[in-house]
């Protein structure tokens, strides 16, 4: 709640001193520069795709272990080692679920 009215009193105080900055760059007499930070929309959208490109590898090896496991769980010569293996093709099945289908 304090946060909250500190960021206001903040906005409030801000906003009031907006035409008073504005008055005096126009009349010449010294002002307060605000520093914009640099957007660099550019930049936001690589790192996006950068994103999007590590998110893809990742499904992708989640896909592939899957792959990996539903073979041994198939092909393995004792029961116990095909339940560990389908126990953990479950777990990274979970995983695909969650992690990659949301796109």
């Amino acid at each position: 709640m304090t946060r909250n009215a500190l960021a206001t009193a903040a906005i409030v105080a801000l906003g009031l001193a907006m035409p008073q900055i504005g008055h005096a760059q126009s009349s010449g007499q010294p002002g307060i520069t605000i520093p914009m930070p640099n957007l660099g929309f550019g930049n936001n959208n690589r790192e996006q795709q950068a994103q999007a490109s590590d998110h893809a590898r990742y499904c992708d090896d989640l896909r592939r272990r899957a792959d990996d496991l539903r073979y041994r769980a198939d092909n393995a010569d004792y029961r116990d080692e095909a339940r560990r293996a389908e126990d953990r093709l479950r777990d990274v099945n979970d995983q695909i679920r969650r992690d990659c289908n949301r796109y």
